[in-house]
């Protein structure tokens, strides 16, 4: 699962009912150069947004995925939770924990939080780098089965061009 910042944007658009990504910007408390800057990059602003979360009572959860409710109450216990296999940890009620966990780490501004955003960077960036592999992958698949078409149709046309040869030119 992998934030967008695209659709974290326009999840705080439906939220706060606003239509303009310079209104997102005022309420994360930036400019509009710099939310651009971010959807340019594709770069999260982890502490506008863990800013934001707690400022509006929003679990970090829902504006990063979208998963959950955007005003949940829920809270967690570990006898009443457990994370099964088919379950999505966004929806899983200790997500938030770790979440805050790892925005607490962001915002202390220590050398922690620098290696913790530099990870975050890292991981981001081979998401996308396995996104585009995969979509490779793809494409080179599609090309060997055309390939394997074209093989077979030129095939067929020699064997047409063989056959129209030993007849002596005449089509049978």
């Amino acid at each position: 699962m992998k934030e967008d910042i695209s659709k974290i944007i326009e999840r705080i658009k439906k939220l706060k009912h606003i239509d303009s990504d310079a209104k997102v910007a005022e309420l994360l408390g930036m400019e509009r150069s710099g939310l651009y800057g971010h959807i340019k990059k594709k770069t999260i602003p982890y502490k506008r947004l863990s800013a934001f979360s707690q400022q509006e009572g929003i679990p970090i959860a829902y504006i990063l995925y979208g998963e959950g409710a955007p005003h949940s109450s829920e809270s967690y216990t570990p006898d009443n939770h457990a994370l099964s296999q088919h379950e999505s940890p966004v929806m899983h009620p200790r997500f938030n924990e770790l979440m805050g966990k790892t925005i607490k780490i962001i915002n202390s501004h220590s050398g922690f939080a620098r290696v913790l955003e530099t990870n975050i960077d890292a991981f981001n960036s081979a998401l996308i780098a396995i996104e585009d592999l995969e979509k490779t992958k793809m494409d080179v698949h599609n090309l060997m089965v055309r390939v394997s078409q074209l093989e077979k149709l030129l095939l067929e046309r020699q064997e047409d061009c063989e056959a129209e040869e030993g007849s002596g030119g005449q089509l049978q």
